[in-house]
C-alpha cells in the first residue's frame, strides 16, 4: 500500500513539473511577431550597424557567444549553411559576450562571412544559448527555439519547412 502512494505521489509530481515547463522548450512556431526596434553595432569593423525591427527575410540569425560551448561547434555549420544557400539572409548576434576580441577570432577561425553584430547589454534578453529565428519576407519571425545545430541538413531543414 505505501508503495502504490509513493508511485502515485511520484507520478504527480512529474506530471506537475512537465506541465510548469521544466521540461526541454518545444520546437514550435514563434506567435506572429516581429524584431524588436533595436539598433545594434557591428561585431567587426567591416559588420554595419543592424536595426533589427527593418529586418526582413528569408533570413536566420542565430544568437550566439564565445562561451557557449555548443556555439562554438555550430558556428563552422552555419557559416557553411550561409556560403551554400545565398538565397537566405544570416545574421549572427554576439549575446552578451564579454570578450569582444574572443568572438571575433572564434567568427574567423569559423570562416564566418556574414554579417555579426554585437548585444553587449542583453537588449533582447535571451534566456539561452545557441537561439535560432526564422524571419519571413514580411518581417515576422516565424520560427524560434534554443537548439544546438549539428549539421547543415538540419538547418536546412528547418528553413524548407518554415520559410518556403
Amino acid at each position: 500500500m505505501v508503495g502504490r502512494r509513493v508511485l502515485l505521489v511520484v507520478a504527480l509530481v512529474l506530471t506537475g513539473l512537465l506541465a510548469n515547463g521544466c521540461a526541454q522548450p518545444a520546437k514550435s512556431p514563434a506567435a506572429s511577431t516581429r524584431l524588436p526596434g533595436l539598433t545594434l553595432p557591428g561585431l567587426r569593423d567591416r559588420d554595419p550597424e543592424v536595426r533589427l525591427g527593418e529586418l526582413k527575410g528569408p533570413l536566420l540569425i542565430n544568437v550566439w557567444a564565445s562561451y557557449c560551448a555548443p556555439c562554438r561547434e555550430e558556428l563552422p555549420i552555419i557559416a557553411d549553411f550561409a556560403r551554400a544557400n545565398p538565397d537566405v539572409a544570416v545574421l549572427g548576434i554576439d549575446y552578451e559576450d564579454p570578450n569582444r576580441d574572443k568572438a571575433i577570432a572564434m567568427a574567423l577561425a569559423s570562416k564566418v562571412s556574414y554579417p555579426l553584430v554585437s548585444d553587449i547589454d542583453g537588449a533582447l534578453s535571451v534566456k539561452f544559448l545557441p537561439q535560432f529565428l526564422l524571419i519571413d519576407e514580411q518581417g515576422e519571425v516565424v520560427w524560434k527555439d534554443y537548439v544546438a545545430i549539428t549539421s547543415r541538413a538540419q538547418l536546412e531543414a528547418l528553413v524548407k519547412e518554415h520559410l518556403r
